[in-house]
Order: structure tokens, then sequence, then C-alpha cells
């Protein structure tokens, strides 16, 4: 009897981002490819108050509000993306970095007393800032603790973009399966909009995953309260979630084969008891349909091998 694990699926926004140094800037106009380097918008979201440009070509990023937490995380990315952090020394309330990729070099000068911090890309590299997803590319956004090692923080959420609409808003779902829950606590007749996994994805796991800066970027959506067609039973309302799970609609839509719906656990998901074969682990939809011989609700849910189980999987914690 195992845990069934669930798939995240967040929505959020990236049209409104926008690059305010690709025309005209230093590497532009030297007419050299120069050396693209993260900004925080990439890696953080989060955007400068002031951007300026000095007489030698130096572009500066000017950041106010900011936290010493927020700033560890962003030289954080900025190694797992392949730069390498020169120098890092404290005076004081002042923290200095120096970060190089190739010939493009970064320097942070971040201000604990004030908590402002300003970021300057030198003549030979310019900022990178966001570029449209396109459906099937992955995108980091948000942490969450994956590889089972507390003393290393948190590690970027992977997510797949499902798909994208005309506005540019994208609908995501988790490269991996990141923890495991329940459907409900209680073995009864039960539907999404009063499920306990709901509740635990848009309080628990939204206030884990997102910081306060990527919380605004995670847009509420109208979830459908689906149910397996030919079955006559009430699906319940629908709802307004940040977080959600797909419904058996929605599986069927966004991935055309079994091979396409496997999903691996990642290594702090497999702590939890999960039964895992040839590498994948079963997932939550949020399509519920009443089981008569059970006698309380089921959920639908991916097995193993990608194939969806129409069938359902009970809702408590438990599963045969």
């Amino acid at each position: 009897m195992k845990k069934l694990i669930i798939t995240l699926v967040a929505v959020l926004v990236f049209s409104i981002l926008l690059n305010a140094f690709t025309e005209g800037s230093p590497a532009s106009a030297s007419g050299s490819a120069g050396a693209e380097m993260p900004s925080m918008l990439s890696l953080i979201w989060r955007d400068a108050d002031e951007k300026s440009r000095t007489k030698d070509g130096s572009v500066v990023y000017l950041y106010n509000d900011i936290s010493y937490t927020e700033i560890s995380r962003f030289i954080k990315r900025l190694i797992e993306t392949g730069c390498e952090l020169e120098s890092y020394a404290v005076r004081g309330d002042m923290h200095f970095a120096v970060v190089t990729r190739g010939e493009g070099e970064m320097r942070l000068e971040y201000d604990g007393s004030s908590s402002t911090c300003a970021v300057t890309y030198y003549p030979g590299a310019f900022p990178e800032e966001i570029k449209p997803y396109s459906v099937g590319s992955v995108v980091l956004y948000g942490e969450y603790e994956q590889d089972n090692d507390l003393t290393n923080g948190a590690e970027p959420i992977e997510w797949i973009v499902l798909d994208k609409n005309e506005a540019g808003d994208c609908l995501l779902i988790s490269k991996y399966a990141l923890d495991a829950e329940a459907y409900n606590e209680q073995s009864t007749d039960i539907t999404w909009e009063h499920s306990t996994i709901r509740n635990w994805l848009n309080s628990e796991f939204y206030d884990a995953a997102f910081s306060d800066n990527e919380k605004p970027r995670v847009l509420t959506s109208r979830v459908t309260a689906d149910i397996k067609i030919g079955y006559d039973d009430d699906p319940g309302n629908d709802t307004d979630d940040r977080v959600f799970l797909l419904s058996l609609a929605e599986v069927n839509r966004f991935f055309m084969s079994d091979t396409a719906r496997i999903c691996c656990p990642t290594g702090c998901a497999l702590t939890k008891g999960l039964t895992v074969l040839d590498g994948g682990c079963r997932w939550w939809l949020r399509s519920i349909i009443d089981d008569d011989c059970l006698g309380f609700s089921a959920a639908a849910f991916v097995d193993y091998d990608g194939s969806v189980s129409e069938a359902g999987g009970p809702v408590s914690n438990e599963l045969y």
C-alpha cells in the first residue's frame, strides 16, 4: 500500500517582461555577440527599479528593498547556469561579488543597511532578460526541496510549458513529481473543490515553493470540475486556484502518448515511501469518479507506465 504522488501545475505570466537593453546595447552597438549573462529578472523574477548606462558602455541595474536572501538566491542560480563566482567579500554591511561568464563580467554591490543592490554589467557583457517561452520548453521558477539534502537548500523547480495563449500566459507542469500527498485525508465522497490536496497545493506548497516576489506571477485560474465521461456523478463546483492538478481531459489533450506521461520522482519524494517501476511513479489527476464498489470517491491517476487509470484510485492516503 503506497501513497500516490502528485504532479503540480501552475499558470504563470511572462508577457509583460521586456528587455530594455536589447537594442542599442554595448554588444549590438559594437557588432559583437558579447557575453549574455543572466539578470535577476531572468533568474529570480525581480525587476530592477532603475536601469542606466554609463559612459564606458556598462549597464547598471539598481534594486531597492531587496533582501540578502534574494541576493544569495541570485548568486546561487548564476553559478547553476554556468557563471563563475570569481570573488566575494564582506566589509561591514557591504557585500561585493564578481561573477564572470566567458569574457563577460558582472559585479554586485549589496548594502545591507539600506537593502539596496547595484548590479553592473561591464562592456563585453549584457543582461539576459526573459525570452518568449515555447510549448515544450523548460522553465525554472520557484524552489522546492528535491535532492533530500537540507544542507544545500531547496532546488529550482523545473516546469514544462504545456500551453501558451496569445497574451503570453503559460500553463506549466512540473517536470518531476515533487511530493506525495493523499488526494483527501479521509475515504469519503469528495470533490476536487473540497479535497485536502487542493488546499495543500494552494497553501503549504504555494508558500514553500514561491517567494513573495514570485507569487504575483502565479495567476489564479478557473479550474473546471471535470468528471469521467459517461458518469452522471456530481463533480462539484469549478474553483479558482493558483496551483492545481490536471484533469482526465487535459492529460489526454497535452500528452499524446503513455511514454510522454511517464513521470519520475525527485529524491526527496522517494523518501515518502513511493513505489517506482522502471523509473516511473503514479501521479494524481483531479477528476473524481464515484466507485460503487468502494462506497466512496475515487480519483483518476496516471500509472507507472504513463497509462491513464480512468477507473480511479481511493482518495485516502493508501492505494493498493
